[in-house]
């Protein structure tokens, strides 16, 4: 795993690996950050929709911009 400055150009592109709970944990902590988020159902919503995360998405910009568009969704087994 290599770690990006998140305050860099790059740190959009930082590649999370969902598998990877510190990943997740860092990722959930800048998502509530950079949206202002404090609730604790906010953080359970995030890591209950990362499970549903496709694939094809890791990087840090595409799963932020997957979880606001999804954000309201329900999925089977939510």
């Amino acid at each position: 795993m290599s770690v990006i400055n998140p305050q860099s150009a790059d740190a959009g592109n930082q590649i999370i690996d969902i598998g990877n709970t510190l990943d997740v944990e860092r990722f959930v902590d800048r998502f509530f950050i950079d949206h202002g988020l404090s609730s604790a159902a906010s953080r359970v919503r995030i890591v209950k929709l990362l499970k549903f995360l496709p694939e094809n998405i890791t990087c840090q910009k595409e799963i932020t911009s997957w979880i606001r568009k999804n954000w309201d969704k329900k999925f089977h087994g939510m």
